[in-house]
């Protein structure tokens, strides 16, 4: 089946899982972007470069994230004409795009958190066609809350080492600070790193508004597929592994994670 990546623009961030916007992506993608191993030439694409250095200590610390950045090699691209999503990934070309006008910080983290997303899709573990509509958000639910249990956990290991524009950009991001606290507090409390993501993980399902909002936002983008496709509804279920094969450490070993009893219907 074809794994893609959902650009749910009406959220903070981008979801995990949907459709290539066309090509070519910009009129100025050229300037706009910046593929690996290119020496930069525009303001943007210095400016891509410099986030990438940033990035350095993150792959040296987290060999997984390394891995699916130098197994997919995406091109890293600024946004300029305003969409709501801070960042998202985009599978089939394949691409990480970022909302222009982000400070530092703020950009860096959005990349680590696509950066987790890309790790997911080399793995194998994305949305995938002919599941149900419940099937689907249950697998956006578990891809989100992994990728945003990961990202507090980079932050966090960062600021550790000395390095805390990850960290005070997480507890400046709404969608990401409750998570955050979460980590910290398991962290602080001597809880292993393991225990802390899973809490983590936790976390982005408690947030009643939270999941309600990518409910919505996951549903109409499969009814919105539907009718362009014009396919019947998906029949499949998520695989029982399914939340095992998804948490995963990205400095190696797993963490245990769980869906809530209750989900948004």
């Amino acid at each position: 089946m074809r794994c893609a990546i959902l650009l749910l623009t009406l959220l903070p961030l981008a979801a995990p899982a949907a459709e290539p916007t066309p090509e070519p992506w910009h009129p100025d993608g050229s300037a706009l972007c910046l593929a690996p191993g290119q020496t930069p030439t525009s303001d943007a694409q210095h400016k891509l470069a410099a986030l990438l250095d940033r990035m350095q200590p993150v792959f040296d610390g987290f060999p997984s994230l390394a891995e699916a950045w130098d197994s997919a090699a995406p091109p890293l691209c600024i946004e300029d004409r305003g969409i709501a999503a801070r960042g998202y990934l985009e599978t089939t070309s394949p691409r990480i795009v970022l909302r222009d006008g982000l400070p530092p910080g703020a950009q860096a983290l959005i990349l680590v958190h696509e950066l987790r997303h890309l790790e997911q899709w080399t793995r194998g573990i994305c949305l995938q066609n002919g599941l149900t509509m419940e099937a689907t958000a249950r697998a956006a639910f578990v891809l989100e809350a992994d990728a945003a249990a990961v990202t507090a956990l980079v932050a966090w290991a960062e600021a550790e080492a000395g390095r805390d524009d990850l960290w005070q950009a997480l507890r400046r991001m709404p969608v990401f600070a409750d998570i955050g606290a979460t980590f910290a507090d398991r962290m602080t409390s001597g809880a292993s790193v393991a225990d802390a993501t899973a809490s983590a993980f936790d976390a982005w399902y408690a947030d009643e508004t939270r999941r309600e909002a990518y409910y919505r936002a996951v549903c109409s983008d499969y009814l919105d597929r539907l009718d362009t496709s014009k396919r019947l509804a998906g029949t499949g279920e998520l695989p029982q592994n399914y939340l095992h094969e998804v948490c995963r450490l990205p400095a190696g070993g797993g963490y245990t994670c769980a869906e809530p009893e209750e989900l948004p219907r």
